[in-house]
């Protein structure tokens, strides 16, 4: 990956390895999961969330590259190992932090003492922007913490209060920043790979 940004043109609409739609519970294809009626419907559509920027920082194949989202969709595509599987981990990092699913050592690139992510979003029209940061220490690679900014004031939290701000800030149940694993993500806000199939074949 290069220095300069990388800008998503808003006619490209690229991608197919990974996608920013998920499955709800109840639901038995992605049309049901949108249906207003799915209580289980996707709380990012719920509340209006658009994914502005992320910049990684010694993160897997990703020295120093911001990404700006364009307003409208974006898919990601590219080779295998090209860096797009690592955007969607970044997301999730940024809003939840590790978890045995993703740990420090799969997110900091290898032999460097620290990395960090920072995303910035809006939902329902407001801007947030959170980062998080890595640090390998001699009993392994830890997330430090961090901070959020909203309405231009900057908090510096935990990983765990990071967590649960973002968890209220999303809509999500309270009890989920409580949660080890982060499932609400990992089946609701992108499919993993394997489920692609199903989705695409959906009629």
């Amino acid at each position: 990956p290069g220095q300069k940004p990388i800008s998503f043109p808003a006619r490209w609409e690229r991608s197919v390895s990974a996608a920013l739609v998920g499955r709800g519970k109840g639901a038995k294809n992605v049309h049901q999961l949108l249906d207003c009626n799915n209580p289980f419907k996707l709380s990012f559509f719920k509340k209006g969330m658009l994914l502005k920027s992320i910049t990684l920082h010694n993160i897997r194949s990703y020295l120093d590259q911001e990404i700006i989202f364009p307003s409208s969709s974006t898919l990601l595509s590219g080779d295998i190992g090209s860096g797009k599987s690592t955007i969607l981990l970044a997301i999730e990092f940024a809003l939840f932090g590790t978890s045995p699913d993703l740990s420090g050592e799969m997110l900091l690139r290898k032999g460097q003492p620290s990395g960090s992510i920072k995303l910035t979003f809006s939902i329902n029209g407001q801007e947030v922007t959170i980062e998080r940061q890595l640090k390998k220490e001699k009993d392994g690679i830890k997330q430090k913490a961090g901070y959020v900014i909203l309405n231009d004031q900057r908090k510096d939290l935990t990983p765990v209060e990071l967590k649960a701000e973002m968890i209220t800030r999303l809509g999500y149940p309270k009890e989920l920043a409580s949660k080890s694993k982060n499932f609400v993500y990992r089946y609701t806000v992108y499919c993993p790979q394997e489920l692609m199939k199903e989705i695409l074949e959906e009629s």
